[in-house]
């Protein structure tokens, strides 16, 4: 496992709320304690893939900010791998598609990935 991670970051860049803080300590800590290994939280032009967690996704506004500042300072062909625990489909497609052009001309792979998904439901009034 130690190799596997030795050219992987888990990102933690947010400046507005404690939830990735959150997830990517206890990460750190369940590394430490069952493999005793510790984790790369940096951009360095030694590491070609990144992990970004977060645990909602509902307008994307904090997501699209936060992505397309961390893409601009990606190594040019890094992999970054998003991850939302929740996401709402509508601002998640459209985050995809906004950040993914941006990383496009960046020369940064995106993948993005939603555990639950919240789909809109157009409600109509009888």
């Amino acid at each position: 496992i130690h190799s596997a991670l030795s050219s992987v970051s888990f990102l933690s860049v947010q400046k507005d709320g404690n939830s990735q803080q959150a997830i990517i300590s206890r990460l750190a800590e369940r590394m430490c304690e069952r493999h005793g290994i510790s984790i790369k939280t940096t951009i360095d032009e030694d590491i070609n893939h990144y992990v970004y967690f977060d645990d909602g996704l509902y307008t994307g506004s904090r997501a699209r900010k936060d992505l397309e500042e961390i893409i601009c300072y990606l190594p040019k062909n890094s992999i970054l791998e998003v991850f939302y625990i929740v996401a709402c489909e509508s601002a998640f497609l459209y985050t995809k598609k906004i950040v993914l052009a941006l990383a496009n001309q960046c020369g940064i792979t995106l993948l993005m990935h939603s555990w639950k998904t919240l789909y809109d439901v157009k409600s109509s009034v009888f």
